[in-house]
């Protein structure tokens, strides 16, 4: 039990702490553990029994700051996280626990990595929901693979929005509208993406140049009446567009080009 446990077996639990501990009443030093001494280079026979004011001033200040937790850098060059606790055990009022920083920091920076790599394997833009550059492409160099093996009809659509009209300080609500409209408008097949450039791609799989002029009209006039979330009336977009059907020869990036140079005006395209 341990209630039952002698001074001794208290100090030996103690004293095995991975973490160092720094006990004192409010205001003296009571107890100072190995690992604590080797942190911080204090010495625990020097310092038992001496005011707290006998600490280093880069440790003291977390028993008087009155913060919980601090990152502190000792005189000696070793740099820990400190963090103390109130506590009630007889002459120990406060509890203050130390850690190797580096540990923490390792972790830090293991996390920063990881949720790199997560950011590299996205493929979805956050404001739409739609594939983000990287998944666009992905998508694109697929079916463009998909064209050359089986001679299937491919065509893209780049649609680009010139004026946000009285949205245009919400955008991202506009984004969000974009990507109900293409989910209701189009196929389970098709594939739509927002570059970093803000434009927005269709990939329309077993589609050629006539019928995807067909959905372009119909999406200009969907976009004189988009309805957004946050703003109360329907707002009215206007966007240019470009359509390129895949030819033989064409590889990705040449598909998506000739797509983005063929960009203009809905009225231009409906001639």
């Amino acid at each position: 039990m341990l209630n039952e446990l002698d001074l001794s077996e208290a100090i030996s639990l103690l004293q095995a702490l991975p973490q160092g501990l720094i006990a004192t009443d409010q205001e003296r030093i009571v107890w100072i553990n190995r690992q604590a001494e080797q942190l911080t280079g204090l010495n625990a026979q020097t310092l038992c029994g001496q005011s707290i004011e006998a600490l280093p001033t880069w440790l003291k200040a977390i028993f008087f700051s009155g913060k919980e937790q601090t990152l502190l850098s000792g005189e000696s060059g070793c740099e820990v996280m400190a963090s103390l606790k109130r506590v009630d055990a007889g002459a120990v009022t406060m509890a203050c626990f130390v850690s190797d920083s580096r540990e923490i920091k390792q972790l830090r920076n293991r996390i920063e990595a990881l949720e790199n790599q997560l950011a590299c394997l996205d493929t979805r833009d956050e404001s739409s929901g739609l594939l983000n550059q990287r998944g666009l492409f992905q998508v694109v160099e697929s079916q463009v693979s998909r064209s050359r093996r089986y001679g299937n009809a491919l065509s893209l659509i780049s649609m680009q929005i010139n004026d946000y009209g009285v949205a245009n300080k919400d955008k991202d609500s506009v984004y969000e509208a974009l990507g109900y409209l293409f989910n209701d408008r189009l196929r389970w097949a098709d594939s739509v993406g927002r570059t970093d450039n803000d434009e927005f791609i269709l990939v329309l799989p077993e589609t050629d140049a006539e019928s995807a002029a067909v959905l372009v009209t119909k999406l200009g006039v969907e976009l004189q009446t988009l309805r957004t979330k946050d703003v109360g009336t329907p707002v009215a977009l206007r966007a240019s567009f470009g359509i390129a059907a895949w030819h033989e020869g064409d590889d990705p990036s040449r598909l998506l080009l000739r797509c983005q140079e063929d960009r203009q005006p809905p009225q231009v395209i409906n001639q």
